[in-house]
């Protein structure tokens, strides 16, 4: 079984840190917006005011007109997923 790692004072100080695939899912940063690629954890700011007023603005505008025109769903970030090798994605 993997040991949860805890990394948050490290995230402190720098923004990309190395880490196994399992080690980043094991990893509790439920807090922390932050993506796993090729062995790199990079760690993102959080969005500003105006930023998440903009991007609200916009999730309601498409989410409507998906919906209406039954054509999908919109999902702001942060989403949790895994590319698949060759394109697509699945959730995680």
């Amino acid at each position: 079984m993997l040991t949860p790692v805890n990394l948050d004072e490290r995230f402190q100080r720098e923004l990309q840190v190395l880490m196994t695939a399992e080690e980043f899912l094991a990893w509790d940063h439920e807090d922390i917006h932050a993506e796993w690629v090729n062995g790199e954890v990079t760690v993102f700011m959080p969005a500003s005011l105006r930023h998440q007023l903009i991007v609200s603005l916009l999730n309601t505008l498409l989410g409507l007109y998906l919906r209406l025109l039954n054509l999908g769903t919109v999902l702001t970030a942060p989403y949790s997923m895994r590319a698949a090798p060759g394109g697509g994605g699945t959730r995680t």
